[in-house]
């Protein structure tokens, strides 16, 4: 069939097929590229200004560091135990907890705390996930639950003894 054909219809054939594979090798490969050069590009440039940004908020918080560093010498002693013992109750009521006891004594020239609380087991394991997620400030050291009933109204009520001693950070 090939044999069969003119010449001038040979060459346009022969036209027509290089370009459909150039517009096939364009499609595939080439377009694909560009858009990648592109978009490369334009991470590139979004990269550049989050460094500039980034250095920015670095030295905005290392200004606020310093000034947190220096209001941190009016909270010591019992200034910071009674905002602890604010924030402690303030983050039990939101979970339905009631503090119903506070001790403080001095165990091996370390100042421990014992807080007691009453309210329901799953509130008392979301308030003590709470504590140890944002106040940095304390370690516990243990944690006792006790379940107490009153044969008299036949209730029952769950009690979390919670014991921690705070950071003394330099």
């Amino acid at each position: 069939m090939w044999k069969n054909l003119s010449l001038k219809y040979r060459f346009f054939v022969f036209l027509g097929g290089f370009v459909l594979i150039s517009l096939l090798s364009y499609v595939l490969s080439i377009k694909k590229t560009i858009f990648l050069y592109q978009e490369n590009n334009r991470l590139e440039k979004l990269v550049a200004k989050g460094e500039k940004s980034l250095v920015s908020e670095i030295s905005q918080l290392s200004g606020a560091k310093e000034r947190i560093d220096s209001l941190k010498q009016f909270y010591t002693g019992d200034e910071s135990d009674a905002l602890l013992l604010q924030v402690l109750v303030k983050k039990a009521n939101r979970f339905g907890i009631e503090v119903t006891a506070v001790d403080e004594r001095l165990d091996q020239n370390d100042l421990v705390f014992e807080y007691t609380l009453e309210g329901g087991y799953r509130n008392m394991i979301r308030f003590l996930r709470d504590v140890e997620a944002t106040i940095k400030s304390v370690k516990i050291l243990n944690v006792a639950f006790i379940r107490e009933e009153n044969r008299r109204t036949k209730s029952v009520s769950l009690i979390m003894k919670l014991t921690f001693k705070k950071h003394e950070y330099e």
